[in-house]
Parts: C-alpha cells; structure tokens; sequence
C-alpha cells in the first residue's frame, strides 16, 4: 500500500512537471502597429465638425465633445501592405451624410503610412474612396489624461464629392477608462 501510495505521488509530480511547458508565442497580425482603436474627430473641408456626437445628457457635461471611436485593423489575408479603416457608422449617424467609411487602404508598414486610390467604401457601396492618405505616428500624441500613444491622420476623398476632404485625426485608445469618450455612442466594447 504504501509503494503504491509513493507510486502515485511520484506519476502526479511527474504529470505536474510535465505540465509547465511555456506558452507557445503565435506573434501578432501583419500591421499590428498601425491596427488599433482610435478617438478622433472627423473634419470635412466644405461642413467642418462632422464627427457630431450627442450630449449624454440634457446639460452635456459628460459629452464626448464631437469625438467618435474608429478602428484599423489587419484584413483577411494578414499582410503589411493594407489594413482596414473602420469608421463604425459613426459619422452619418448624428453628423452629414455621406462620410462613412469602411475600406481596404494601402498601408506601408515600415513608414505607417497609408494611401490607397479607388477603393470600395462597405458603407457606401455608391460612394467609394477616391484617394486617401495618411500616417500612424507611434507615440505621437497624448490622450484625455495625458497618457502618451499612438495618433493617427487619415485624409479621405470620395467619388461622390470629389472637391471635400474629410480629414481625420485622433490618438489610440490606451485601454484605461479615463480617457475613453463616455458619451460617444460608439464607445469600444468593455
């Protein structure tokens, strides 16, 4: 019995040793830094503040003061050489029509830069990207609480008004509560 009882302590402190392998790292995405979550405010060069977003409540203390969350985010394939931009349908809810976009833009990942010319707009499927241009600046900006991060500027031309650039520009998301926008209705999901 008690050569039986050392035998199973020895198999689980075998089974336990064997167990602590370390974790296997799958790396990231192809433009992991460029793809991000970013407060912005979005300016047309004919309407001005198009990011227009509600006041939470009637005295608009906590409003989010015409900032809107937007995404970039690595596409299908996974490649350094385009990502997409997401603006979430947060423009054309509260501000003018015609300034959403969701598209597939070149992107060079050694530069962050982003450009692209005729591209397919998924919001807008009769109003497609002209040209955009833009840029990632890693740690190029502070947030709401002065925290130091990424900003991105991303200038967009669609087919529909080709004489109009909306221009858009923020800083990443860090992730901390205090510098998310309470009252943008398209705050990123806890």
């Amino acid at each position: 019995m008690v050569k039986l009882f050392y035998s199973m302590i020895l198999l689980a402190g075998l089974g336990l040793a064997a167990s602590c392998t370390k974790t296997q790292n799958y790396g990231g995405t192809a433009v992991q830094k460029m793809a991000n979550g970013w407060w912005v405010k979005a300016y047309s060069s004919v309407n001005g503040l198009v990011s227009i977003t509600p006041p939470a409540n009637p005295a608009g203390s906590d409003s989010a003061a015409g900032h809107i969350y937007i995404t970039t985010y690595n596409t299908s394939g996974n490649t350094n050489d385009s990502l997409w931009a997401d603006d979430l349908g947060a423009i054309g809810a509260y501000g003018p029509a015609g300034y959403d976009f969701k598209a597939t833009l070149g992107a060079n990942y050694t530069s962050y830069t982003i450009s692209s010319a005729g591209t397919m707009n998924l919001y807008q499927t009769s109003n497609p990207v002209k040209y955009a241009v833009g840029q990632v600046f890693p740690k190029g900006g502070r947030s709401r609480t002065g925290v130091v991060t990424d900003s991105l500027i991303l200038k967009i031309v669609f087919i529909a008004n080709p004489t109009d650039t909306l221009t858009v520009e923020g800083v990443a998301r860090t992730g901390f509560d205090a510098d998310d926008w309470p009252a943008s209705p398209y705050s990123p999901p806890a």
